[in-house]
């Protein structure tokens, strides 16, 4: 499932069930974020949308401030993404 909108670029592996983000904010990269990865990090921006701004770690290098409406927007992406039940769950 392709991902594309101005926070976050990318791709869903339904299968894997990975992330793999190729664009975050003004930033590329290429990062590949796991169920429970994705998890961590919607908890903890989910926990911080009342935050004015936050700032994401991408590979450990490189800093992405968000802002409070990129941060909620952010996470509406990713809390599809969560919903999203593989095929084999399904059955």
């Amino acid at each position: 499932m392709n991902i594309n909108s101005t926070i976050l670029s990318g791709e869903f592996d339904e299968t894997t069930e990975e992330l793999t983000i190729e664009r975050l904010k003004h930033v590329d990269t290429v990062s590949v974020w796991n169920r429970n990865q994705l998890q961590s990090v919607y908890d903890y921006l989910s926990s911080c949308a009342s935050d004015k701004e936050q700032i994401l770690t991408i590979n450990d290098q490189i800093l992405v401030r968000l802002t409070q409406q990129e941060i909620v927007q952010l996470v509406e992406e990713m809390e599809k993404l969560l919903r999203y039940k593989s095929k084999d769950d399904k059955e």
